[in-house]
């Protein structure tokens, strides 16, 4: 399982079959499951577009140690995508338009699958056909309240943290761990001491009891000392024994907190743990997962 770190994301530079298309500078995840839906490229001149929005489902390698993401389309294909307008808001609307040219089925649509095509490498499973992909994005589109999906990561990191009974928060976001197999964010790195020295512990999504989009907070339904007594985590010095220490840690505190039945009574943390729970259980790679082995 091989961990990336945005900032690490944010060194990357983006190909088009070895020809250079540019560098990432934002990443969107959708707020449902906390998956890496797009990168944000700044193309410098390379395509007409200043910015273009780039699918993990196009990914087809990751070379960690060169710092690239080579894709299985052309510069040309992406130069032709609909017009970003506003790079600070993508809008559903939006992200029909994008994955309709494409031809790829839309991922709010419900499937057991947080792809249904792609990342990179992960075969075409769960449809026959193109038609049966265009009908479900026919009836995709026919929903009258469908939202906004995408957040951008580096908007997220300004979070503020907050614990069960604290006043207050006590820290923020500091980035997040992305799994490079199934672009699903694993977890939330985060500061817990406003000044330095820092203490940095992750967490995972599915943890989260609340999340305060507007007011930029998020809640935990763990005491501030549970929280900040978590092992140390090292920024470019972790390994599955790292996140098998958290696991371990936090295991007793998850059980304590299923007894009082707190963890999931808030509607979108709901979502987020059993959105995450179907897709790993039902994923090609879902053995890359401790969490759910």
């Amino acid at each position: 399982m091989d961990i990336i770190t945005t900032k690490e994301l944010l060194k990357f530079n983006i190909l088009c079959k070895d020809e250079p298309l540019g560098k990432v500078e934002d990443l969107y995840f959708d707020k449902n499951s906390f998956y890496l839906r797009y990168l944000l490229v700044n193309t410098e001149h390379f395509v007409l577009k200043d910015y273009v929005l780039v699918s993990p489902i196009s990914f087809s390698e990751i070379d960690l140690e060169n710092k690239t993401i080579t894709l299985s389309v052309t510069k040309e294909r992406l130069e032709n995508t609909p017009t970003l307008n506003n790079r600070d808001k993508i809008s559903i609307i939006y992200e029909e338009h994008y994955n309709q040219y494409f031809g790829w089925p839309f991922y709010w649509t419900g499937s057991v699958s947080p792809w249904d095509v792609g990342p990179y490498g992960i075969p075409w499973n769960y449809y026959t056909d193109n038609s049966e992909i265009k009908n479900l994005q026919k009836k995709s589109t026919q929903h009258d309240k469908l939202k906004d999906q995408l957040y951008s990561a580096l908007d997220m990191h300004s979070f503020s943290i907050h614990a069960e009974h604290s006043k207050g928060n006590f820290g923020h976001i500091q980035g997040f761990l992305i799994n490079s197999s199934t672009m699903a964010i694993d977890y939330i790195i985060v500061d817990t001491i406003k000044y330095i020295p820092s203490k940095l512990v992750v967490l995972r999504p599915e943890w989260i009891q609340d999340v305060h989009w507007d007011e930029q907070e998020i809640i935990f339904p763990f005491s501030k000392d549970v929280i900040k007594n978590a092992p140390d985590f090292r920024m470019n010095h972790f390994d599955t024994d790292c996140f098998n220490q958290v696991l371990k840690y936090f295991k007793p505190h998850l059980n304590e907190i299923a007894q009082k039945e707190l963890i999931h009574d808030n509607i979108q943390a709901y979502q987020i743990y059993r959105c995450r729970l179907t897709h790993q259980q039902n994923s090609p790679n879902s053995h890359l997962d401790p969490f759910y082995s």
